[in-house]
Order: structure tokens, then C-alpha cells, then sequence
């Protein structure tokens, strides 16, 4: 794994399970097969807590996930409602071709009613799920993998780069695992395991 994956980290720079992150920006510039990697440093770590302990196991989510913790409930194009004027109040991205030019800092817009932030804009989250193009077609139970791991993997949310259509909650885009762009990240899921 590579040392750094962020190109706009510029301060309060530190090291993450072997990463140099920025604490305040999302992890960018990083690949699919790189997010699978940090996602399973940290399954380590959870693993070697003492007895009793609690213990997660940490995923990147499925597509389905995604969505229904980004919609938050919601059925509209953003999860603030229908009209990308308003787009601005949650998201970092570009209108009319201007925008940040870069990551921005986490939490500095209105996150949606599960509590997330950035989950449209800021950067293109992979997920789990490798890309079909009709997702009406993948299997109700696991849709992530046929053990294909070269297959196109899907990326969710657009980013500081993307207009208002990229930005809207069901969009999709697909990607070569191995590709690192400086607007494609991720977030990581967790499920309890044991109490």
C-alpha cells in the first residue's frame, strides 16, 4: 500500500494504519483495491482486541447500502430535496464549472437525517459492488462479487469536480478497481460483531 493517497492534504497531516491522511479532508486518489486493503488493516486490528471487548468488522458498503444511508429516507434527486440550486447547502462540487477545485474539509455542509456528511459531493465513494449496468438486474442477497476482482467497480455520490446531475443520490459510475483519480475515495461501513 502506498504511503500517501491524498493529493489536497496540506494540514494537520498524520499517519493512519500506515497511511499519510489529512484529518480533516477525505481520503482521495485512491483505487478500489486500495480501499479493500485499508478496510482489511482495520479488520486486523479489531481483531487482536482482548475478549469481551466490543468488535467491528468494517466494510466498504454495498451499492444498496450506500443509498439508503445517503437518501436517508428520502425519495428526491438530493436528500434535500429536488432543486440543484439548493444543491450547495450539502455538497462540494461544481456549478457551471466552478467549484472548490480540490477536496474540501469534512463537515463543513448540512449532513442529511442519518447523520452523514458529504455524502453527494467532495468526492466519488467506491463501494463494494462491482458495476452492471441495469441495477435492477443484480441479485437480491450479494451483488458485490462473482470473484472477479478486476471487474469495473461502481462509485457513488460525485464529487468536488462533478456538476449537479453527478452529485444526485442514485447516480452511478463506473471505474477500473486499479483506477486512482484525486476525486475518488471512500467510506467505510461498520457492523457490530460482538458486544
Amino acid at each position: 500500500m502506498r504511503k500517501s493517497t491524498s493529493r489536497f492534504a496540506d494540514r494537520g497531516i498524520m499517519f493512519v494504519h500506515g497511511l499519510v491522511v489529512d484529518p480533516y479532508r477525505p481520503v482521495e486518489t485512491t483505487s478500489w483495491h486500495e480501499a479493500q486493503e485499508f478496510v482489511t488493516r482495520l479488520n486486523v486490528i479489531e481483531s487482536k482486541k482482548p475478549p469481551g471487548a466490543k468488535r467491528y468488522r468494517y466494510f466498504l458498503p454495498s451499492e444498496a447500502q450506500w443509498e439508503y444511508a445517503t437518501k436517508a429516507g428520502t425519495d428526491t434527486a438530493y436528500f434535500n430535496g429536488n432543486d440543484p440550486a439548493r444543491l450547495a447547502e450539502i455538497a462540494w462540487y461544481s456549478r457551471d464549472g466552478i467549484g472548490p477545485g480540490r477536496t474540501m474539509p469534512v463537515g463543513l455542509k448540512l449532513p442529511n437525517a442519518n447523520g452523514l456528511y458529504d455524502a453527494s459531493g467532495n468526492v466519488w465513494e467506491w463501494v463494494a459492488d462491482k458495476y452492471v449496468s441495469d441495477p435492477t438486474k443484480l441479485p437480491a442477497v450479494d451483488p458485490k462479487s462473482d470473484g472477479d476482482k478486476n471487474a469495473e467497480r461502481v462509485c457513488r455520490g460525485g464529487s468536488w469536480y462533478s456538476g449537479a446531475q453527478g452529485c444526485r443520490s442514485a447516480r452511478r459510475y463506473d471505474d477500473s478497481p486499479d483506477y486512482r483519480v484525486n476525486d475518488r475515495g471512500f467510506r467505510v461501513a461498520r457492523a457490530l460483531v460482538s458486544p
